[in-house]
């Protein structure tokens, strides 16, 4: 969401634009089914506030594809440094439930990369679909068997897709190696 709006207030300072198992909008609607049903994030929320590292430690074992192990324990590592100021964290989660950043995306020009782990089970593949389908000039990037974070557990497929998406101008052409 932050990356969508600095595509669109600074467009002039962004000069590509990659989305990493990114959703327009993060809560299901009638219109918007690519993502939690508000229950489930409402859950969330409540589950944080009474039980933030057993809730955080569920939410990272989401996170990966379900087998990979040392995706996970990284995960669990990075979170072991403490916790959020609960007003911030109450802040983002309402950022999640209320922002809706669909009726942006046509007027992105910026060269876009979404790369998806086709096996999230956070944000579904039809919101990366959505985005490559809505964005002017985005590609779709999706990453086999990855889950929530394919830059963990798939780093040489990710570098790949990132690499491919910087090395060229944008009218496509290489422009270095």
């Amino acid at each position: 969401l932050v990356a969508l709006a600095a595509a669109q207030h600074l467009a002039h300072a962004v000069a590509r634009l990659v989305l990493v198992n990114a959703t327009p909008k993060y809560v299901q609607s009638p219109d918007w089914p690519h993502a939690m049903p508000p229950a489930v994030l409402e859950q969330f929320a409540q589950n944080l506030e009474q039980d933030y590292a057993g809730t955080i430690d569920r939410f990272l074992t989401l996170q990966t594809a379900g087998d990979d192990r040392a995706v996970l324990r990284r995960l669990r590592e990075i979170f072991r440094h403490g916790e959020p100021v609960t007003a911030a964290l109450r802040a983002g989660l309402r950022l999640l439930k209320e922002e809706d950043r669909r009726d942006v995306l046509a007027g992105i020009d910026t060269p876009a990369l979404v790369i998806q782990g086709e096996r999230d089970r956070l944000v579904p593949m039809g919101a990366a679909r959505y985005y490559a389908e809505h964005l002017p000039r985005a590609r779709l990037a999706p990453i086999p068997g990855a889950g929530h974070a394919p830059f963990l557990s798939h780093p040489a497929e990710f570098l790949e897709a990132l690499k491919g998406f910087i090395h060229h101008d944008r009218a496509g052409e290489h422009i270095y190696d």
